[in-house]
């Protein structure tokens, strides 16, 4: 994935709201659930510190994925008694979540790459084929499914090329394994893509960083060493995503099980 559309999120200082919030609605009486969870997280951020304008600009925003087709959820991110960016998910596997910090929880929003809400679909039959286009709403249940099943195949394919040019690299230098290589990598502005796997322990590490794109360390000794005005932390996924959207970096989320770089993080290099 190339997560060029989260550069602006990064450009707010924080801190930020993450709020991942189920909202399928096969039962028609799922709108009051909705609501009552979301009063339930609510509350979390409001203890782990975040201010009432925000919450209330996420107030606005839960549930407006109403009328979409099958959405399974939001992914809501808000800062500054305003939201930054808020997008549907579409996979079944999300469970509600929240945090609130210095940086975005952007990685489940990463891990689920798909996006269903234009496409084009070929409905074929003996007499020839009919090209129907959508731009999302209103999109019946059997074009919504073709199109989930020719875009997943699309991302498995994707994936796998990924991962076997990654494992072809690693072998001759090319790309590197581990969090401090990683860093190292895009602290230099090295790191053409950014693989990590969900679940891995490194990625709840503290990582430093500073406010450049390259200010990124394990220790905060070494931003003082690059001069750095700032000097904040955060858990190492959250630290790892931001220097790759700030580097333009392309990003793979591995789900658990997949293979992939050892301890969690790899990348791929620009030059060897």
């Amino acid at each position: 994935m190339e997560p060029s559309h989260l550069k602006a999120l990064y450009d707010n200082p924080g801190p930020f709201a993450s709020v991942y919030l189920v909202t399928e609605r096969a039962d028609p009486e799922a709108g009051h659930p909705i609501e009552q969870r979301w009063r339930e997280l609510r509350g979390r951020l409001a203890a782990d510190g975040a201010d009432e304008p925000t919450l209330e600009a996420i107030d606005a925003a839960v549930g407006s994925d109403r009328g979409q087709p099958s959405p399974y959820g939001q992914a809501i991110f808000a800062a500054g008694a305003a939201v930054l960016l808020q997008e549907q998910l579409r996979a079944p596997t999300m469970l509600d979540r929240t945090a609130f910090g210095p940086l975005p929880d952007i990685l489940p929003l990463l891990a689920q790459t798909l996006d269903f809400s234009s496409y084009q679909l070929v409905l074929a039959d003996r007499t020839g084929a009919d090209v129907q286009g959508h731009a999302g709403g209103g999109v019946d249940e059997r074009a919504r499914r073709a199109a989930q099943v020719v875009a997943a195949q699309e991302e498995e394919s994707l994936r796998a090329e990924a991962l076997d040019r990654y494992a072809g690299r690693l072998a001759t230098g090319g790309a590197v394994e581990g969090l401090i290589p990683t860093v190292v990598a895009l602290r230099r502005g090295d790191a053409d893509t950014l693989l990590i796997s969900l679940g891995s322990k490194v990625l709840d590490a503290w990582l430093w960083w500073g406010p450049e794109p390259g200010q990124l360390a394990a220790h905060p000794e070494e931003l003082t060493d690059m001069c750095s005005p700032q000097t904040r932390r955060d858990k190492a996924g959250n630290v790892l995503v931001r220097a790759a959207v700030q580097n333009g970096s392309r990003i793979l989320v591995l789900a658990g099980g997949e293979p992939g770089p050892a301890n969690g993080v790899g990348a791929v290099l620009r030059h060897t």
